[in-house]
């Protein structure tokens, strides 16, 4: 997923609660020994930012999420504040 706005919810908590919930599912087609998980890179928009470069900052935090592990949510970078 590249892009989500949510005015009320902070992206971050937001792909947070996400991964949450697709780490609780189950399906009944897969081995009980399977699970299902997701990585999300997030990265906020800067002021007069193109969409390009904003893609390639969340893209760069969707891969640092899963060098580190997996199943988790990574900040850009430069987003920390």
């Amino acid at each position: 997923m590249y892009h989500v706005l949510g005015p009320d919810e902070p992206a971050e908590e937001m792909a947070n609660r996400i991964r949450q919930t697709v780490a609780a599912l189950r399906f009944d087609e897969l081995p009980d020994d399977l699970e299902v998980h997701l990585s999300a890179g997030v990265a906020r928009r800067h002021p007069g930012e193109s969409i390009e470069a904003l893609a390639a900052r969340a893209d760069a935090a969707l891969y640092a999420a899963k060098e580190h592990g997996r199943n988790r949510t990574v900040l850009a970078a430069d987003d920390t504040s």
